[in-house]
């Protein structure tokens, strides 16, 4: 969330510190004896000590062409702090469209994750990044969704694009949509993200770091350490003399239970939106990056360069240091798409009122002799029959009146 570095000495860590359960019950008066200010403004806090985009990307291509922080966006997350998305499609940041399937055309990043400055208990359970890829109009659920990857990985994705086209009620979709307060356009995600905010507000009287203003709860303000555990975690029970197994295991449970909802369409009344853009992963590649090919040519290169060698494996140690650097922060992403098409799904009604009528009126013609042909063909037998008993009569009349001349 926050850097150790940049927050030593300040309200921030006093923050951290009275957030973490950890230090509650193994060394409950160390962060006792330390007062929080009553001015303290996590979100300034956040935006000044966080992992900034700036530090983070080393390296980032797009297209074939350089891309750097200025190409991104920043929203706030109560668990990660800073969140960063590229191709926002803001204000000031124009769509980049992607040409082409070429793997050396795709987004290219090299990142920096630093985990040496990790500081506080929401830096303990996982080292790396979590990605959400998602549609510009999405809200991004960091917490709840999104892949984990870690450094020391070179990580390639293939993804496509994905189109669904859904029924309203009363088809078994039920897709639909509803105004929101913070947006003109609906998505499920931004709904989910308002109920949310509403839900916890009520409950604990405060809203947590990333949240929606809501209209209707202006001037709610951020949770303290003390509501965030009185209230999200109040049925977190630790006690000391617990192992740090059973510790971690408990937090991790609840903590990721608190920024998620287990029936959001009964609880929040979000349907799923009748038309709705996904990104799928097609194929994930994880490896190791640097090879040991690539250090031991390293070392090689750097000894040949030194005067004395390394008699004293002081160059050794450099490459040493160097490589588990590396090994421990940078993390390599390549994320292109396989085809460039879209592939769309559409829920089309299978049997609709059009067929049930041509079925009933099928149905009535074969079994009640009902339908327009049969009433014709009826017709067509009176006449006839009128017609021949018609000309049966003449013929008869004609034989007597003959008979009678005769």
């Amino acid at each position: 969330m926050m850097r150790k570095s940049r927050i030593i000495g300040t309200d921030a860590e006093v923050f951290l510190d009275k957030l973490n359960i950890f230090k509650k019950v193994f060394s409950p008066n160390e962060s006792a004896n330390k007062t929080l200010s009553s001015s303290f403004d996590i979100e300034k806090a956040v935006k000044e000590f966080g992992h900034n985009a700036k530090d983070m990307m080393k390296v980032c291509t797009w297209d074939g062409k350089l891309c750097n922080s200025r190409n991104v966006t920043t929203r706030f997350s109560q668990m990660y702090g800073l969140c960063h998305t590229f191709n926002p499609g803001k204000e000031h940041h124009p769509l980049l469209f992607s040409t082409s399937v070429k793997r050396n055309r795709a987004l290219h990043l090299l990142l920096d994750i630093d985990v040496g400055d990790y500081f506080g208990i929401t830096s303990y359970f996982s080292t790396g990044i979590r990605m959400v890829i998602h549609d510009q109009d999405e809200e991004p659920m960091v917490e709840a969704n999104g892949i984990d990857a870690s450094p020391g990985h070179m990580i390639t994705m293939n993804i496509e694009r994905r189109e669904y086209i859904s029924l309203p009620s009363p088809y078994k979709s039920e897709c639909g949509s509803r105004p929101l307060e913070t947006s003109k356009s609906y998505t499920q995600s931004k709904c989910l993200m308002e109920c949310e905010t509403r839900k916890v507000i009520r409950q604990c009287g405060c809203k947590l770091l990333g949240m929606a203003d809501l209209p209707g709860f202006k001037g709610s303000k951020y949770c303290n350490p003390e509501e965030l555990t009185s209230c999200l975690f109040a049925n977190l029970t630790i006690e000391e003399g617990q192992n740090i197994e059973t510790v971690l295991a408990k937090f991790s449970i609840t903590y990721d239970s608190s920024f998620s909802s287990d029936n959001p369409k009964e609880e929040c009344n979000c349907p799923k939106p009748c038309k709705k853009i996904q990104y799928k992963i097609a194929q994930l590649n994880t490896v190791t990056a640097l090879s040991e090919s690539f250090w031991n040519d390293y070392y090689s290169a750097y000894k040949q360069n030194s005067p004395n060698g390394d008699s004293n494996g002081y160059i050794k140690a450099i490459v040493d240091r160097e490589r588990k650097r590396i090994r421990e922060n940078w993390l390599t992403l390549i994320i292109y798409y396989g085809d460039l098409h879209t592939v769309r799904t559409t829920e089309k009604v299978a049997y609709d009122m059009t067929d049930f009528g041509s079925d009933v009126r099928g149905y009535l013609g074969l079994f009640l002799g009902c339908s327009v042909l049969t009433v014709f063909e009826i017709f067509d037998f009176i006449l006839c029959y009128y017609l021949s008993k018609q000309r049966a009569s003449f013929e008869v009349e004609q034989v007597r009146e003959t008979n009678e001349k005769m």
